[in-house]
């Protein structure tokens, strides 16, 4: 049977013994799935449609922004000059935070397995195996993020069609049937492309070799798979919620300290507490970002180890094998 014990008891004294660990973890955030749906399920201003909405408006797509830059390069250049400088340095800066996520995903994973293995890895052998893997992760990310918004287009497609001929009852029964299956395909594509990332990353196959192993690791172990997904996703939401509650009552005292500043017309205070008070709680939510995206990629690394040596039974292939018998 899987111990679960010794995988969460491992994951956390690898990521608590070795803090540099977060400095990965925060930039490897970046590339977590959870910005996709985001992106897509938002309802304010940032979601996808809006975004898609607002690089329409720039006329980027009918070739009407180069009409704007040539007026504006006539009545202020200097303006039309700072933009351009000012475009370059976001452009820059976000090329680089991208490539050092990228980067970090590598080094976490590489980092994790090599402690697990062991116990010697630093900072800098580290971030050289990030570098090196620079190209595996970014190609399998890539691939899950297009397969995700695939999937996603096709259930809300699917959904909508079912919400616009809702006397259909058939095109009902289909909306929910490719939703499920679309799911279910998300979620197994994911497993898929993890497995390969540490394949691919720990054991050095080349990107094709590793995508197999990815699929065929999950294929030999689809119930520990599952169970495992479970129990981090409990547990991020778990360690997740209990960080926001400690957030929310550290956040209490600046609140008194605002509202006693207030009264008393001290202004000075109040910018002060203000400006801490932002800056602190910047601070927590980035450790704890990194610390639980740390965790959860750790944990992640030291499940395709197991598993990768011996195949693992777990309680959800015992019912499985129970049901099958009655």
């Amino acid at each position: 049977m899987f111990n679960y014990k010794d995988l969460i008891v491992s994951a956390a004294h690898i990521v608590w013994r070795n803090k540099y660990l977060w400095f990965f973890g925060f930039f490897s955030a970046f590339l977590t799935s959870g910005g996709v749906f985001q992106k897509l399920y938002s309802n304010d201003s940032s979601g996808f449609a809006a975004d898609w909405q607002r690089l329409r408006a720039t006329g980027i797509f009918d070739f009407s922004i180069l009409y704007n830059i040539a007026a504006l390069a006539h009545t202020d250049p200097l303006g039309l000059f700072l933009r351009i400088v000012a475009l370059l340095v976001v452009l820059v800066l976000g090329a680089f935070v991208f490539w050092l996520a990228v980067v970090s995903q590598g080094a976490l994973i590489s980092g994790v397995a090599a402690i697990r293995r062991n116990g010697k890895m630093d900072f800098k052998k580290a971030l050289g195996g990030g570098i090196s893997c620079f190209w595996p992760v970014f190609f399998f990310r890539v691939i899950e993020k297009i397969f995700i918004v695939v999937m996603l287009a096709l259930a809300a497609l699917t959904t909508a069609n079912a919400i616009i001929y809702s006397p259909n009852f058939v095109l009902r029964v289909a909306a929910v049937v490719v939703f499920i299956i679309a799911v279910i395909a998300t979620f197994g594509f994911m497993l898929i492309i993890r497995y390969a990332l540490s394949a691919s990353i720990i054991s050095g196959r080349r990107f094709i070799d590793a995508f197999t192993d990815g699929f065929a690791l999950l294929k030999n172990n689809l119930p520990v798979s599952i169970e495992v997904g479970l129990v981090i996703f409990c547990l991020n939401v778990a360690l997740g919620f209990a960080a926001l509650m400690l957030l929310a009552a550290a956040v209490i005292p600046f609140a008194l300290l605002l509202f006693v500043f207030y009264k008393f017309t001290f202004v000075a205070g109040l910018t002060f507490v203000l400006v801490s008070g932002t800056a602190a709680l910047f601070v927590s939510v980035a450790l704890i970002g990194a610390l639980l995206s740390s965790f959860s990629d750790a944990l992640w690394t030291i499940l395709f180890l197991t598993i990768s040596k011996t195949k693992s039974s777990s309680y959800l292939g015992r019912w499985l094998r129970f049901a099958q018998k009655k």
